[in-house]
C-alpha cells in the first residue's frame, strides 16, 4: 500500500514515515500544499494520504475538497490537534474518510489505514471491471474470463489476482498481500501466499492465458502481460 504523507513538521513525518515503513507501507512525505501540487499526477499513485489539519498557519482542510475532485480513488485521514466533534464533523463534510486527535497510537492509526483500504477495496468491487491482455476480472460478479471463457478462482484467489490486476507491474511484498486479501495479521511464515500464488499460476498456465505473475525472492509479487 502506498501512502502519502502531507505533514509540515520534520520529527513528525520522520516518525510517520519511519514507523509506517517500518509495517511495510511505501510512503512519500511532503511539507506544503505547494509540494503537492507539484507531483500533480503522481498522486494517483497512492492508495490513501494522511493530512496534517494545520500546515504552518494553513489549514489543509482549505485545500482538501479541491484534492478530493482530482484524486477521488485516494482515501483522505486527517490528523489534528484540533479534535472537537464540530471540527471533525468539518473536516468529514469536506472530503475527509477518516479523523483522527493527537496525540494517537501507531497501533490505531495502522488499524485506521488498513479499515479505510478494505473500504476502497469493497467499493472498488461494486463499480470496477479491470482487463489486462486477454483477462477480464469483473468485481461486481467476482468472476474472470479469458477471451469469453470464464476462469474458476476460490474467494481468495479472485481477491489476490484482483490486487495484482489493479496494479499492473507494482511490486507487493508478503506482508501488503497478507494484511489486504487476508486481513488478518497472519504469521509471516506461513505458506498461504504462495499456496495460493501457485494455484492462480497454474489456473492461467492451463488456459494459455497471456498475463504472467512474476516474483522475486525477499521482494514481492507482481502481473504483466
Amino acid at each position: 500500500m502506498r501512502i502519502l504523507i502531507l505533514e509540515d513538521e520534520p520529527k513528525v513525518a520522520d516518525f510517520l514515515n519511519q514507523s509506517l515503513r517500518c509495517e511495510g507501507y511505501q510512503t512519500l512525505c511532503l511539507a506544503s500544499v505547494d509540494e503537492l501540487s507539484s507531483i500533480g499526477g503522481q498522486v494517483e499513485e497512492f492508495d490513501l494520504a494522511i493530512f496534517d489539519r494545520m500546515l504552518g498557519v494553513k489549514d489543509s482542510l482549505a485545500y482538501l475538497a479541491e484534492f478530493k475532485r482530482k484524486f477521488s480513488r485516494c482515501a483522505v485521514l486527517v490528523l489534528s490537534v484540533i479534535n472537537t466533534p464540530e471540527e471533525r464533523a468539518q473536516a468529514l463534510d469536506a472530503g475527509a474518510d477518516d479523523y483522527m486527535g493527537k496525540p494517537y497510537s501507531l497501533l490505531e492509526l495502522s488499524a485506521r489505514l488498513r479499515a479505510l483500504k478494505r473500504r476502497d477495496l469493497r467499493e472498488g468491487v461494486e463499480r470496477r471491471v479491470f482487463v489486462l491482455g486477454d483477462l477480464q476480472l469483473d468485481c461486481v460478479s467476482h468472476r474472470v474470463f479469458f477471451k469469453g471463457k470464464r476462469l474458476d478462482f476460490s474467494a481468495k484467489e479472485f481477491n489476490l489476482l484482483s490486487l495484482l490486476i489493479r496494479r499492473p507491474g507494482q511490486v507487493f511484498n508478503k506482508y501488503q498481500i497478507l494484511d489486504q486479501v487476508w486481513d488478518t495479521q497472519l504469521d509471516l511464515e506461513s505458506n498461504v501466499v504462495e499456496t495460493t500464488i501457485k494455484n492462480i499460476r497454474r489456473k492461467l498456465e492451463g488456459d494459455s492465458v497471456n498475463v504472467e505473475i512474476h516474483s522475486r525472492r525477499n521482494v514481492g509479487y507482481w502481473i504483466e502481460a
